[in-house]
């Protein structure tokens, strides 16, 4: 399973930006608000898998 995501090309198109966004977050956030670098992580996952069953069920 683990071995789909590293050749899957949606996931390498849509995993930097989200990480960049993610790490810029964290670093120039103040500390009481660097828990909205998380924020990244489960939009990138919503957008991979609706992505996915979007081409799927266009086959």
């Amino acid at each position: 399973m683990i071995k789909y995501y590293f050749t899957d090309k949606k996931y390498w198109i849509l995993m930097p930006p989200f990480l960049l966004a993610s790490l810029m977050l964290f670093l120039f956030l103040p500390e009481n608000l660097m828990f909205y670098g998380l924020i990244p992580l489960p939009i990138f996952w919503f957008t991979y898998h609706w992505w996915r069953r979007k081409e799927e069920h266009k086959q």
